[in-house]
């Protein structure tokens, strides 16, 4: 949680609460802005290696979902085409690169709109997926340095899910993404939402706490101070939620809407408890294309959920937190 004693989201002198537990592991929560640390994470592998090989990404391993599942592109392409619509408003497209790519499902989507593509992930496995996948994709791996990529060369750099998996997400941004971003680049971080709906219900069983994985635990307050105060400018800031395919999704937001509001137990499929029977997200997607009548549930739910959707955006708790801040001046 600290640099040299103080915060390093808001700079505060260091004062945590415990947020949550287990036999295990433990959530500090600065006292201040909300930032979160996994502390006593006796399960986590002891190089990055071991965690993002192939397993990691066919549903196998810990992050416990195929990358490239249907129901898995169906979601990305979603969030992926909203992002790049907000970065596209801002700038010109150009030169982009994605940090911690993965599989490439964003800089596929990049790519078709007409940007130059470019990748890094620490996970060889994940670079060949790209390579293959994508033609004229540069992409690389192993030790990010200013080996890696030219200074200045960028227009936008994005990090999907990468922030809470680092030791120190300040230095990486001050040392490794500012000085690869030209001067008024924009950068895009994607992060689980601390402050979410799901994890204000759910608790130690959020599904997207992973302690194992995850050292840090961003809240829009938090990430915001962090990325300000490596000196970028806030452009935009706001949360995402699943979008509702399937009508049970509906009345799982519902559940957890009454939960926080009315103080109510939540009895609905969301969190690791829930999910631990391993709901086939493939079929659920098969049998909502396949199937009319369900199809048409899910489109009715989706427009009878458009007022809560629409809260959740307001009230900053999606799902996830997407930002978009601008390097200001020259070299850092």
């Amino acid at each position: 949680m600290t640099d040299q004693g103080h915060c390093i989201a808001c700079g505060a002198p260091a004062a945590e609460s415990v947020a949550l537990a287990a036999a295990d592991w433990q959530i500090k929560r600065c006292r201040h802005c909300g930032l979160g640390r996994t502390v006593n994470r006796a399960t986590v592998p002891p190089q990055e290696k071991d965690l993002y090989g192939e397993a990691y990404f066919n549903g196998s391993g810990a992050s416990e979902h195929d990358f490239s599942a249907d129901f898995m592109r169906q979601q990305d392409r979603v969030r992926f085409t909203a992002e790049l619509d907000e970065i596209e408003k801002r700038t010109g497209k150009g030169k982009i690169l994605d940090i911690g790519c993965a599989t490439g499902e964003f800089l596929f989507h990049a790519r078709q709109r007409g940007w130059r593509v470019y990748g890094y992930d620490v996970s060889s496995y994940a670079i060949k997926q790209v390579t293959e996948r994508i033609e004229g994709a540069v992409v690389a791996t192993g030790e990010l340095g200013v080996d890696t990529f030219p200074d200045e060369s960028f227009d936008v750099i994005t990090l999907h899910h990468v922030l809470e998996h680092v030791d120190a997400p300040h230095q990486l941004i001050q040392t490794s993404i500012l000085p690869l971003l030209k001067k008024n680049g924009l950068m895009l971080v994607e992060v689980p939402n601390l402050d979410s709906l799901e994890a204000r219900v759910t608790g130690a069983e959020w599904e997207d706490l992973r302690p194992e994985q995850h050292k840090w635990h961003f809240t829009p307050g938090s990430l915001r101070m962090l990325c300000t105060k490596q000196g970028m400018s806030l452009e935009l800031l706001h949360t995402l939620h699943s979008p509702l395919w399937r009508t049970r999704m509906l009345t799982d937001h519902l559940w957890m809407t009454a939960s926080l509001l009315l103080r109510c137990p939540y009895r609905g499929t969301v969190g690791r408890k829930a999910m631990a029977g391993h709901i086939d997200h493939e079929a659920l997607w098969r049998n909502h294309q396949d199937t009319r009548s369900r199809g048409q549930l899910s489109l009715l739910s989706r427009h009878i959920g458009r007022p809560l959707m629409y809260y959740l955006y307001r009230a900053m708790l999606g799902k996830r937190l997407v930002l978009i801040g601008r390097r200001q001046g020259g070299r850092p």
